[in-house]
């Protein structure tokens, strides 16, 4: 039989004894929350976004073993009818069904291994907050959590300090290389992270009447917070923080009026100065601007630029996305870029951010919008909106226990401010671990309070139920080494890539130590950007190889052979590794029209077909469209290569390189007329170009555009946008 008992908390609310049996557990959670913040590989072969993304996955993958093996042991778990908790168990499998039907799975389930929106992060991120939650089971174990964070902030803020004032060479490690390098992620996300150590120490001054070493503690950390906040001087911060401390500020004086008895250990009702404080600086710097907020950064002379497409872009992809048979379950996770490119606004293309591939849109949450669609964005409207006001609750049970009074109001405002970051701004792996550890701590303090009902299940009395429980925990099992062995042999071959990247760039590389570097992170992950940047590596090699005097012709031509075919091999495996991603079609086009000069018999069908499959992706692109139209050019078919050259000269119409060759198409089609205004707007735009200059001289003297000119070839060869360092993006 099975036994179900329903219960209010996990332990009486009052009790300050820790459980032992999962001391294991806690101690990994309390160090994940110190260290995340902080912690990064210190070295520059090393992505620092995947240090983060590993060290975040394998330390949820073990607090999710030792929890199944405390289950296997005792035979009994926790379960909920709690709309909150069913809602949240759901998102993951959205994601799964969105994956499936993505037409790249790979990429949706995994990705790189470090990105945000992929199946197998969102599903580790919910099992955080649920593990969280698990082992939170005691109002101690939330304070000594907060407690960590602040640590955590200490650390931060005297490295920040000490790279600020000594220089950014000052523990850089080769990856920290500017001021704006930092140890959470973004230079935006160091103000999210302080503006939430800025809103807890707000809290705990306003509400804890400790000692006065606390409170000079919380004096500190809000002082530095608040610092670093104009340091970065990112508005939207400034925004969230003002209109949270206008709230802080309306319920505390809204508590005065309906409190009659103030909780041991905590302030009695006093005006909230130190919250208006805030309120009135948070609106000084933002009607103040650049005027008040950039003088700090000016001073300390730092500089940054963060770029993302606009609401307007991202709710352009989401209508276009929305018409089509993708409505309701997306795109796929982690295929937002692969929407952009057919629905992205054509106004970019006259920006510079125009050949600019966008992996997500706005925020996290618009952007799901797109990857899940309907279904998936719908789920996550209902959880947060049932967090959101199943925590507002919580707020105004009245308690007399000083505990439950401090740590609800901080839990909530902690939890909410993060969210909020999610709904308006995309963040990476460290706030968004941070945001749903922080949203596992107050459902923690809601099922300790009575406001989420669980029950705990037994199964050791029905042996066919304890059979099941036990093939589903040891399946689990199975499933968690195998995704931590995945993603540590992602993060390696990443590694190794990026130890290539860095040997390419050094003065006198060795090609063949990128070569075997590259050859390493495909046998460990067969990412299709891998394969790409081989096949570069082929080109390159067989570019070199035309310049070799000492081999023979028969030596010459088997080379030749090798290396063109394993050009074409590792182009080709790209697009069977993901053959919606545009650019593994431009590698292969760009192999085959490297040698068609060399007469490789199908050369020029096989690159016109890959290169159509890539404007198919990409549409909007006028990059992709010159490479089409100088590839008809080459091959003299000037009438396809007009057509072709006009398009992506209407995309982008101060597109010098477009122009360019539209001219010279013009002219051999004999519209000299035509061709002229294209080298008159080439003039305005490249003043300074002689060619260009000397090009139009010519055709308005009626002679040959290069009549003149020393060592002018009749065939164009496509310019290659993209440099080596992209080929791996």
């Amino acid at each position: 039989m099975i036994e179900t008992q329903e219960v209010k908390s996990y332990s009486d609310s009052n009790s300050s004894k820790t459980p032992k049996k999962d001391t294991t557990s806690f101690v990994i959670l309390l160090g994940l929350v110190l260290l995340l913040p902080i912690f990064f590989v210190p070295f520059p072969s090393f992505s620092f976004l995947f240090s983060k993304g590993i060290f975040l996955s394998l330390s949820v993958i073990i607090l999710a073993l030792l929890w199944i093996v405390s289950r296997l042991k005792d035979g009994t778990f926790t379960s909920s009818r709690e709309p909150l908790l069913i809602v949240g168990i759901s998102i993951p499998f959205v994601y799964l069904l969105s994956s499936l039907f993505s037409g790249s799975v790979m990429t949706s389930l995994v990705g790189q291994g470090f990105e945000v929106g992929t199946f197998v992060s969102i599903s580790l991120l919910f099992l955080l907050m649920f593990l969280t939650t698990s082992i939170l089971k005691t109002k101690e174990r939330v304070y000594y959590t907060f407690f960590l964070f602040f640590i955590s902030f200490f650390i931060i803020s005297a490295l920040q300090l000490l790279r600020l004032f000594v220089g950014p060479e000052f523990m850089s490690f080769g990856v920290l290389n500017d001021l704006t390098s930092n140890f959470i992620g973004k230079w935006n996300e160091l103000s999210i992270f302080y503006g939430l150590t800025a809103l807890l120490s707000l809290v705990t001054i306003e509400f804890i009447d400790h000692s006065k070493l606390i409170k000079t503690l919380s004096f500190i950390i809000l002082t530095l917070s608040l610092f670093f906040i104009a340091l970065v001087n990112f508005t939207t911060v400034w925004v969230v923080i003002g209109i949270f401390a206008f709230i802080l500020v309306s319920f505390i004086i809204s508590s005065n009026k309906f409190s009659t008895k103030t909780p041991a250990g905590l302030k009695s009702k006093k005006f909230p100065t130190i919250s208006l404080v805030v309120v009135f600086m948070t609106l000084l710097f933002i009607i103040g601007g650049n005027n008040i907020g950039g003088q700090l950064s000016n001073h300390f002379g730092i500089s940054n630029t963060e770029v993302r497409p606009s609401v307007q872009g991202t709710w352009d992809v989401a209508q276009g996305t929305l018409k089509t048979k993708q409505a309701f379950l997306g795109a796929g996770p982690n295929k937002f870029v692969s929407q952009w490119l057919v629905y992205k606004p054509l106004g970019v293309n006259s920006t510079i951010f125009w050949n600019t591939d966008f992996n997500t849109g706005v925020s996290f949450l618009l952007t799901s919008l797109i990857t899940v669609g309907l279904v998936g964005f719908l789920f996550w409207v209902i959880f947060l909106g049932i967090l959101f006001y199943k925590g507002f609750r919580s707020l105004f049970a009245h308690t007399e226990n000083r505990v439950d009074a401090y740590l609800l109001p901080l839990a909530y405002f902690a939890t909410v401010y993060l969210w909020i970051f999610s709904i308006i701004y995309v963040p990476t792996n460290a706030i968004m671990a941070l945001t749903f550890i922080f949203t596992g701590v107050l459902v923690s303090l809601m099922i300790q309070n009575g406001v989420v009902k669980t029950k705990r299940v037994s199964f050791k009395d029905n042996q066919r139920a304890d059979f099941i429980l036990v093939f589903v925990l040891i399946f689990l099992v199975l499933v968690s080494v195998v995704t931590a062995y995945g993603i540590t042999q992602k993060f390696i071959a990443s590694a190794y890539t990026q130890k290539g990247l860095l040997e390419l760039n050094k003065e006198g590389a060795v090609l063949s130590e990128t070569e075997n570097n590259i050859i390493k992170a495909i046998n460990l992950s067969g990412n299709d950007s891998y394969y790409r940047f081989l096949s570069e590596i082929n080109l390159i090699n067989l570019q070199g190889l035309l310049s070799k005097e000492d081999l023979s012709e028969e030596e010459l031509r088997t080379q030749f052979q090798s290396l063109l075919e394993q050009a074409i091999q590792n182009a080709r495996k790209a697009t069977e590794v993901d053959k919606t991603n545009y650019q593994n079609w431009v590698s292969l086009g760009r192999v085959y029209e490297t040698v068609i000069l060399f007469g490789v018999e199908g050369a020029y069908n096989e690159a016109m077909d890959s290169y159509v499959k890539a404007v198919n992706l990409s549409p909007l692109n006028p990059l992709l469209m010159l490479n089409l139209g100088v590839l008809e050019y080459n091959n003299k078919n000037y009438e396809s290569a007009m057509l072709v050259l006009e398009r992506s000269v209407m995309m982008k119409p101060d597109y010098s390189d477009a122009k360019y060759y539209l001219g010279l198409t013009y002219y051999n089609l004999g519209r000299v007329t035509d061709a002229i205004p294209q080298f008159e707007d080439l003039v305005q735009l490249n003043p300074e170009s002689k060619e260009v200059a000397a090009v139009l001289a010519n055709l308005k003297g009626g002679k040959e555009p290069f009549a003149g000119f020393q060592g002018v070839q009749d065939q164009a060869v496509a310019p290659v946008e993209d440099e080596m360092e992209a080929v791996i993006e």
